[in-house]
């Protein structure tokens, strides 16, 4: 990520994926070809989750139930709907600064809440999180995260990934106007570059210096109104940027559909019979 947004020190932690069975949920990447892992069941004792690490130590978290059907804490309707993308997550180096300054703007901020996983290894990660905004964590705004333990025990970076990390979070809105205003009083991000994205039926806005796209229906019937009937606000979309120094393999490579000018820049997205849609897509210009 670049802009004056990451010069204060957030960056991007992770980017949250939600059904109701975690090995059907991992089978789709697992076939792209993405490194997906186990990381374990959550300290609430409902959740488990995968992760699916990139270059830049961010990744996706893909969360289900312990047990099907059980009632989540977090993101329920989303896990028991197999919604896909739910939430997005930026790293918070001082938790009770940044929930205390979001609060000084008017915006409630629930947190922080302190949570925890054991992992394969048999270790435990400890971290804290706020979930600034209305509605589900991490929907429109972004959830914050603070580890107590060495992230290392979260996530190890896997440095050898030919993608290097998320480039954008696409949120469906259905009022482009009120969500960019929230963004800007929060974080200074303004809207910028404008277009439309017929791969999603949406028009889309970008917020500069951000990783956040914002989308609208762009037609009554959308799928994406569909989505936000259902939803309400909510991701719609992460898209990830390659390695610019290493090749994709071949299976994440010949599962890319055609590019997608997207204001300027280029999407590809992954083959949307086995993501059940366009959620995941590649940027593949030098950035936005």
């Amino acid at each position: 990520m670049t802009g004056e947004a990451w010069a204060s020190g957030r960056r991007m932690d992770h980017a949250t994926f939600a059904g109701p069975d975690l090995d059907a949920l991992s089978a789709p990447f697992r076939r792209l070809g993405f490194d997906v892992r186990y990381g374990g069941a959550h300290s609430n004792g409902v959740t488990h989750m995968a992760v699916v690490p990139f270059a830049d130590g961010s990744y996706l978290e893909l969360i289900s139930t312990l047990e099907p059907g059980a009632e989540s804490p977090l993101w329920d309707l989303a896990i028991r709907d197999a919604a896909g993308p739910c939430a997005w997550c930026l790293e918070a180096p001082d938790l009770r600064a940044e929930a205390a300054r979001v609060r000084g703007l008017g915006v409630p901020v629930e947190g922080p809440v302190p949570l925890s996983r054991l992992t394969p290894e048999g270790e435990t990660a400890s971290w804290s999180l706020a979930f600034p905004g209305e509605g589900s964590p991490g929907s429109l705004l972004p959830f914050l995260i603070e580890d107590a333990t060495p992230r290392r025990v979260r996530l190890a970076s896997e440095e050898d990934s030919p993608l290097a990390g998320i480039e954008g979070v696409v949120v469906g809105v259905s009022d482009l106007d009120a969500a960019a205003e929230l963004f800007e009083r929060v974080y200074g991000w303004r809207s910028g570059k404008a277009g439309r994205s017929e791969a999603l039926g949406a028009q889309i806005v970008h917020l500069g210096a951000s990783p956040v796209w914002l989308a609208a229906p762009g037609a009554p019937g959308s799928r994406l109104e569909e989505r936000l009937r259902r939803y309400g606000t909510l991701p719609c979309a992460f898209l990830l940027r390659a390695h610019p120094d290493r090749p994709l393999p071949l299976t994440l490579a010949s599962s890319l559909g055609d590019p997608e000018g997207w204001a300027g820049n280029t999407v590809r997205w992954w083959e949307p019979r086995v993501l059940d849609g366009p959620v995941l897509g590649l940027c593949t210009d030098a950035g936005f």
